[in-house]
């Protein structure tokens, strides 16, 4: 399954897929299904998206965070509270509920790129707006691939990489990124 699928994925299949503790029952379908449509969809399509404005928009530079709209303010705030809620439940070894507490945040994500469009704020040249949306996104994002490091180690530092993010566990204050 390894070979098939990548360590990662599969690890991140089985701690999303079955509670800690109990059976579970998995095949290729179920595992190609969870890894396409929350790690190639929701995840995937988020940072590709995201990175790519960036590069295009800011030529790969975060911006800078302008005036915080109540669309802004309601993204970092379900971004506090899925962090809040992944810290308690893995704590709790509840995996699978910690994992639904990052997806939130992950299609909220993408669901705030649609609404704020800013591609149509590049065009109308409010930069300044821009600014701020893409930096709101790649705060969240920050969020999303530090604590994907326990379940997914390879791709969250790869994540943290294509951010900026110098990472290292050693040292690190995880408790001071949520």
């Amino acid at each position: 399954l390894a070979d098939a699928y990548g360590v990662d994925a599969l690890r991140y299949f089985f701690m999303r897929e079955v509670p800690f503790g109990q059976d579970g029952n998995y095949s290729y379908e179920a595992i190609a299904t969870r890894i396409n449509a929350e790690l190639a969809n929701d995840l995937g399509n988020l940072f590709s998206r995201s990175l790519s404005m960036t590069h295009k928009y800011f030529s790969g530079k975060v911006p800078e965070c302008g005036q915080l709209m109540e669309l802004d303010r309601e993204v970092l705030e379900i971004g506090h509270n899925a962090m809040a809620n992944f810290k308690i439940q893995f704590e709790h070894f509840q995996f699978s509920r910690a994992m639904k507490s990052l997806w939130d945040l992950v299609r909220h994500l993408n669901k705030y790129i649609d609404t704020a469009a800013p591609w149509t704020l590049f065009k109308n040249q409010d930069l300044i707006r821009l600014g701020t949306v893409i930096y709101v996104i790649l705060e969240g994002m920050r969020k999303v691939a530090v604590h994907l490091w326990p379940v997914m180690p390879s791709t969250s530092e790869t994540m943290l990489a294509q951010l900026g993010v110098k990472f290292s566990l050693e040292g690190a204050d995880l408790e001071a990124e949520t």
